[in-house]
C-alpha cells in the first residue's frame, strides 16, 4: 500500500511539472542592418494551434500586450514604434477580458527600428507576452535575447 501511494505521488508530481512547462510560443530573434547605423530588431513568434498571442496594441484592462523591449545602452536610440507583420485577428470582444482585442495565431513578426551611434558589441533586450486559448490564459512571460551587429 505504501509503495502504491508513493508511486501515485510521483506520477502526480510529474503531471503537475509537465503542466507548468506549457510553452505554446517559440521565438527567434534576428538583426537586420538598414543602413546609416540603423538596424531592425525582429522577433518572430511561432504559435501552437488554438493559442492566441496578443498584439502590442491592446487597451488597458485587457491581456498583457506583446512588447519588444530593447535595453537602454549608451549609443542606442529607438527610432520607431513596434511594427507587427502577420495575419491579425480582431479586434474582437474577448470573452475573458470583456474588451475588444487583436491577436495573432500561427505566426507573427514584431519589429523595432533602432539607431546605433557607434559599433556595439551586442544588442540586448526581451520580449514580454501573454497567450490564451479557449480554456486558459498563461501568465505573462519574458524571453531575453542578445544579438551582435
Amino acid at each position: 500500500m505504501r509503495t502504491g501511494s508513493l508511486l501515485l505521488l510521483v506520477l502526480l508530481c510529474s503531471y503537475v511539472m509537465k503542466a507548468q512547462e506549457l510553452n505554446p510560443v517559440s521565438w527567434q530573434f534576428t538583426l537586420e542592418e538598414s543602413g546609416d547605423s540603423l538596424y531592425l530588431v525582429h522577433a518572430d513568434a511561432r504559435i501552437e494551434p488554438h493559442w492566441k498571442l496578443y498584439s502590442h496594441f491592446i487597451e488597458e484592462g485587457g491581456p498583457i500586450p506583446t512588447d519588444l523591449h530593447i535595453d537602454s545602452l549608451p549609443g542606442f536610440r529607438q527610432i520607431a514604434a513596434i511594427e507587427e507583420e502577420g495575419k491579425r485577428h480582431g479586434p474582437d470582444k474577448d470573452p475573458i477580458f470583456g474588451i475588444d482585442v487583436s491577436y495573432y495565431m500561427d505566426k507573427v513578426r514584431f519589429t523595432r527600428k533602432i539607431y546605433v551611434a557607434e559599433q556595439a558589441a551586442r544588442i540586448k533586450g526581451y520580449v514580454l507576452f501573454m497567450v490564451c486559448n479557449d480554456e486558459q490564459c498563461l501568465p505573462p512571460r519574458t524571453v531575453p535575447f542578445e544579438l551582435t551587429p
